[in-house]
C-alpha cells in the first residue's frame, strides 16, 4: 500500500497548485507530515493524510488498483507523535566497564605559578573523574 507521495506527482491535481514549488510552499506553510524520499537527496514524499479528500481521491484512482487499498487510504489519517520514535543520536548504549579502559583520563598534580610565584596547592587537585 503506497502512502506517500512525491511533490512531483501532486502538482497539477485539483486542489494542489500547478508546480512543484508551490506545492512544497503549501506542504510547509500547512505543516505536512513528510519523509526523505529514497535515493533522492533533497526531494521530499509527502503522507496521503495530508491532502484533502478530492486529492486523495485523484490519488487513487491514479495509482491504485485494489478497492480494499483505496478504502483503506481514505480512511488515513495523519500518524501521531506518540507514533512516531523519538530522534535521538545515541546508536546503543554501552555499559561503563567496557569502555572504562580507554576513556579514563589520567590525573597528574601539576603546580603552576600563577603570578609572582603564588603556586596552585594540590588541596585543589581533582582526586578521581570517573
Amino acid at each position: 500500500m503506497r502512502e506517500w507521495y512525491l511533490v512531483a506527482e501532486l502538482a497539477g491535481l485539483d486542489g494542489m497548485a500547478n508546480g512543484v514549488v508551490g506545492v512544497s510552499q503549501k506542504a510547509k506553510r500547512n505543516n505536512w507530515l513528510r519523509r526523505r524520499a529514497p535515493g533522492a537527496s533533497r526531494a521530499f514524499e509527502y503522507h496521503i493524510s495530508n491532502f484533502p479528500v478530492e486529492v486523495k481521491k485523484q490519488l487513487i484512482e491514479k495509482y491504485v488498483t485494489d478497492p480494499e487499498e483505496a478504502k483503506l487510504l481514505m480512511s488515513l489519517e495523519a500518524p501521531t507523535e506518540e507514533d512516531a520514535p523519538e530522534p535521538s543520536n545515541v546508536s546503543k548504549i554501552v555499559p561503563l566497564a567496557e569502555v572504562r579502559d580507554w576513556c579514563e583520563l589520567p590525573v597528574f598534580d601539576v603546580h603552576a605559578a600563577a603570578g609572582a610565584g603564588s603556586l596552585v596547592h594540590s588541596e585543589y587537585q581533582i582526586d578521581k573523574l570517573i
